[in-house]
Parts: C-alpha cells; sequence; structure tokens
C-alpha cells in the first residue's frame, strides 16, 4: 500500500499543478477565441467547439501532471516495489479526471442553443481522450514499476527456484491464437488495435556451444521467461514459439506503444 505521505505529497505538488493547467488552458482558450473573432468566426458552434478543446487539453494535462509527480516522488523517495503498487499508482491517476468529473464539464458548458447531438458527441470525445489518456499513462507505470521490481529483486536461490517452477511455461501457440482472435472480435467493435511482437535472442546458438545446451536449458532459459512473463504481465501474453524465439500479443497498443514496450523488453534482455 502506498504511503500516507506518498499521497499527500502528490495531492500538494497536483494542486499547484492544476493551476497552471487551469492558467495555461484558459489563455489558450482566450487566444482561440480572440483570433476567431478577427476572423468572423463568432457563432455558437465554433465557440463551444473550443469550449470542448480546452476540456480535452485539461484531460490530457491532468494525467501527464499526476504521471510526472509520481515519477519524481518515486525516484525521490525509492518507493519499494509491491504487487498492488501499478494498480495503485493508475488509481491515482484516474481520481484527477473521474468519470464524474468529465461528466460535468460536459454539463456545465455554456448553453449556446446548439442541438442535443452535439452535445453528445462531446461527451463520447470526452471519454475517450480520458480513455486514450488514462491507457497511455498505464503502460507508462507498468514499466516504471517493472524497473522498481529490477532493482529490488534480491530473491535467495530458493526462491528463484521457486518461481522458476511457477512461471517455467509460457502459454502455447494455439491458446494464444485462440486469445488473439477473441481480442479482435472484441477490439473490432470500438477499433481498437493489437500489437504482435516476435521475439528473437541472438547469438543464440553461440551460447549453446560455448556453455552446453543443458546447462542453458537450466540456467538460461526459465530466467528468459521469467523476464517476459514479467514484461507483459496484465498487458497481455507470451508464448515460447522455440527455444530462443517469443510471440507476445499487446491488446490496446498502438504502433508506438509496441515500440517502446519491444524497446524497453529489448533493453532488459541486453
Amino acid at each position: 500500500m502506498l504511503p500516507a505521505s506518498f499521497s499527500d505529497r502528490l495531492n500538494k505538488i497536483m494542486e499547484v499543478k492544476m493551476e497552471e493547467i487551469t492558467q495555461d488552458t484558459q489563455e489558450a482558450f482566450s487566444r482561440d477565441s480572440a483570433e476567431a473573432a478577427t476572423r468572423g468566426m463568432t457563432n455558437s458552434s465554433y465557440a463551444l467547439g473550443l469550449y470542448q478543446r480546452r476540456r480535452v487539453q485539461q484531460i490530457e494535462k491532468r494525467i501527464e501532471a499526476v504521471l510526472a509527480c509520481q515519477k519524481r516522488l518515486i525516484s525521490a523517495g525509492q518507493l519499494p516495489f509491491s504487487e498492488t503498487l501499478a494498480s495503485e499508482l493508475k488509481a491515482q491517476s484516474e481520481a484527477w479526471v473521474t468519470l464524474e468529473w468529465c461528466e460535468q464539464s460536459v454539463q456545465s458548458d455554456p448553453n449556446l442553443g446548439l442541438m442535443k447531438d452535439y452535445k453528445t458527441e462531446f461527451r463520447e470525445e470526452t471519454l475517450q481522450a480520458r480513455n486514450s489518456a488514462l491507457r497511455k499513462a498505464s503502460i507508462e507505470i507498468d514499466l516504471l514499476v517493472d524497473e522498481l521490481y529490477t532493482q529490488g529483486n534480491t530473491q535467495t536461490p530458493a526462491q528463484t527456484k521457486e518461481l522458476d517452477q511457477k512461471f517455467k511455461i509460457l502459454l502455447s501457440p494455439d491458446q494464444i491464437k485462440k486469445d488473439f482472435n477473441e481480442w479482435v472480435e472484441k477490439l473490432g467493435l470500438v477499433e481498437g488495435s493489437i500489437a504482435v511482437l516476435f521475439v528473437d535472442l541472438d547469438n543464440f546458438k553461440a551460447l549453446n556451444t560455448k556453455y552446453t545446451e543443458p546447462r542453458i536449458d537450466q540456467d538460461f532459459l526459465p530466467g528468459a521467461m521469467k523476464l517476459v512473463e514479467r514484461f507483459v504481465r496484465v498487458r497481455g501474453e507470451a508464448a515460447r514459439y522455440g527455444g530462443d524465439e517469443y510471440v507476445i500479443i499487446l491488446p490496446n497498443h498502438d504502433t508506438t506503444e509496441a515500440v517502446a514496450f519491444s524497446e524497453k523488453l529489448r533493453r532488459a534482455f541486453e
């Protein structure tokens, strides 16, 4: 569980950040409004569109600010790894852009005499912006917690053996294919994306030749599979494709997110 001091300090920092965010978005709104006025674009539809842009910016900036504060506090306080740490950090991000707050921000728009379908469209866009920002923050938090886990991983041989037994077998190719097809059907309804990664260890044959296959199979591969499992945990699934090859599927990951994840995994293996 997060220390109370961690949450208290984050809230204090965020109070200051919120003033900055509010001022920045208000100034941007004022500039856009003034520019629109000089161009004669003073109709109510355009004005409400500016309010919507301001709302989306606030959502994105709020979550970015929470994540930045969390990283600073973790770095300064050397927060230890725990199994619930990622979920607690994600809950903090969500607390600053709750569904209630998003809904209230939509309802508080000035009555500009627009049709209801305009507000319905803005409500959907607001929730999409929230979900997208939280999803990106979630990936960053997972990577951050992974780093803490790696830094504090001082397991005894007995603990290592126990983990080897627990995580020795990743999913089978048949199971991961089945799950991939199910995710395709579900995400297709909301135009979601799935990243598929193929991981191949370099110079694996040379390792087998130098250290012998039995030693590599016993000492190296279990650790490699643990590393893959730890990175993919809660994000997606992984299957062992061969002795040094793995297939990873990550739902709700676009190309940019998949590249960032794969680079993080590559560095860990390196």
